[in-house]
């Protein structure tokens, strides 16, 4: 019998449910174009760059890892000696740590090169090497998109550059050994300008997802599909009579083992392809009103596609989430924070399904005063607890047309180097709203305090509002304790607020969230306490 209930006490302890709602804000005031990733620990990791900082010459890489509702556990923040456009991506290896990719100024050789970093699962660095394109005469420029971990331990590194097969950027495969060292490096070629954008391993091999400039279809998104070791099987670029303009932006696998390419100028535009790349479907959502650009897309659980972007209007800009079905259409559209006018606002730049459902979306919140990382945890329906709105498109289905365009496969050289990089940390975090599994908010001046906190058996919780025109006709008012997860674990009436003291009782060592509501359930206020 004892066993039992020890069974039942550790399973009240850890079944969850429910889905953590907030937004919050990053930083020194200084940062700006953010992606985030959930982690294997359930938290999630923010990347971009930061002028605040100053080992750099404008901007700095600045990273914030997060748990799962929002609070941070550590930043890093490494050199960039760069003003050029940022390159960047950063991605979870296998041992917790993150691979952050960037490029940067080298003035030995008078040209930007790619950097590839290894860190550990504090931000802490391993090891990091420099990479640019040996044999060309076209400033040795190699400006990386994204690295990620291979089935292997290595790495492959897609982006854009020049191995002197050509006058102008080609698309850039190179694949490196667990510690960075160039193990292949692979140059696709076709008539003017073109760029890898994102890379995604397959089985034998790997698809690249990039733009090639031809002059019948300029700036059309391709897809070229390589072996292990990058030699090129095939490749496609989508057009055709119709098609809305579309610069390669993201794309994603899909349950069937195809792929969702995401591109657009001014409008959002989508392609599903089977596994070869031959388009079955594509969409174009649009507005009469504004513009929308998109900046990622990604497979969710039900089949179903989701995208982050960019709304403009006359009101400034607002952080876009865009969730459709199997099919593209249109499930649910939002658009999330203030308005400070035509010229500032929020961009959405990544989003992804979250382990409990829900989605969670990061971009820049730009203000009159600074602009920060802006990051909105939502539900299975988009709702994050404030500052956000219904948008609505109108939706054109056409037919997207798959030409083989003529690429031709160069093995080249790339030297790289040990690099030397200075690092820091810091910033603040703001909270905007966080709720726990419905509409609930907590501002950031709340007057309800519970003290000591964190705590082990008890603790005292005050408010600074009289008590008095909450009581209900009893003389109680209700406070509701949940878990991270939104579960609510206890729900208990308090008669005497002055001096009330909150027992751990049953409650597991952790986090968890509180709200104090009336008799007609007027929220009070909010807050959140630790256990230890």
């Amino acid at each position: 019998m004892k066993k039992y209930l020890l069974f039942l006490f550790f399973l009240k302890c850890f079944v969850v449910e429910g889905q953590v709602m907030f937004q919050k804000t990053y930083g020194t005031g200084m940062e700006e174009y953010f992606l985030t990733h959930q982690t294997s620990d359930g938290g999630y990791i923010l990347y971009g760059y930061s002028a605040g900082f100053g080992l750099g010459y404008v901007s700095d890489i600045y990273l914030v890892k997060i748990n799962s509702v929002g609070d941070t556990l550590w930043t890093a923040v490494f050199e960039r000696e760069s003003t050029g456009t940022l390159w960047y991506g950063c991605n979870e290896t296998n041992d917790h740590g993150f691979v952050v990719t960037w490029e940067t100024f080298d003035s030995t050789v008078n040209a930007h090169v790619a950097c590839i970093m290894k860190i550990d699962s504090l931000g802490s660095e391993v090891w990091s090497q420099s990479y640019r394109c040996l044999q060309s005469a076209f400033l040795n420029t190699f400006y990386p998109s994204t690295a990620k971990q291979t089935a292997d331990g290595g790495y492959i590194i897609t982006g854009t550059g020049n191995l002197g097969f050509s006058q102008d950027f080609d698309i850039i495969l190179m694949k490196t050994d667990s510690t960075g060292n160039v193990e292949w490096c692979q140059s696709f070629v076709a008539p003017n300008h073109d760029g890898g954008i994102d890379v995604i391993e397959v089985q034998g091999g790997y698809v690249i997802y990039g733009v090639t400039d031809l002059q019948f279809n300029p700036s059309a998104r391709c897809l070229i599909k390589t072996d292990l070791l990058g030699n090129l099987l095939w490749s496609r670029h989508y057009g055709g009579n119709g098609v809305p303009p579309a610069y390669g932006i993201s794309f994603d696998r899909t349950a069937d083992g195809g792929f969702i390419l995401i591109g657009g100028d001014a409008s959002i535009v989508i392609t599903k392809t089977d596994s070869m790349g031959l388009p079955i479907w594509s969409v174009n959502y649009w507005n009469y009103d504004g513009s929308s650009y998109a900046n990622s897309v990604k497979s969710t659980n039900d089949g179903g596609y989701l995208i982050a972007g960019t709304e403009q209007d006359s009101l400034g800009w607002k952080m876009l989430l865009l969730k459709i079905d199997s099919v593209g259409g249109i499930i649910f559209e939002k658009v999330y924070g203030p308005n400070y006018g035509p010229s500032y606002g929020t961009d959405g730049g990544y989003a992804e399904q979250t382990a409990d459902g829900g989605y969670i979306i990061c971009g820049t919140l730009d203000t009159v005063m600074d602009y920060r990382s802006f990051l909105v945890k939502t539900d299975a329906n988009g709702n994050s607890g404030c500052e956000e709105a219904t948008y609505a498109f109108n939706v054109t289905n056409f037919v997207t047309q798959s030409y083989i365009p003529p690429f031709i496969a160069y093995t080249g050289q790339m030297t790289s180097s040990t690099r030397a990089i200075r690092s820091a940390r810091g910033g603040s975090i703001k909270t905007r709203c966080i709720s726990v599994g419905t509409s609930k908010t907590e501002g950031e001046n709340q007057a309800i305090t519970i003290s000591p906190n964190p705590f082990h058996t008890s603790a005292t919780l005050t408010t600074s509002w009289h008590p008095d025109s909450y009581r209900d006709a009893a003389g109680n008012l209700q406070l509701n304790i949940y878990s991270t997860m939104g579960t609510l674990v206890r729900s208990e009436g308090i008669s005497n607020l002055s001096s009330y003291s909150l027992h751990r009782g049953e409650l597991c060592e952790g986090l968890y969230f509180y709200e104090l509501r009336s008799n007609n359930y007027e929220l009070i206020g909010t807050g959140k306490f630790i256990i230890e």
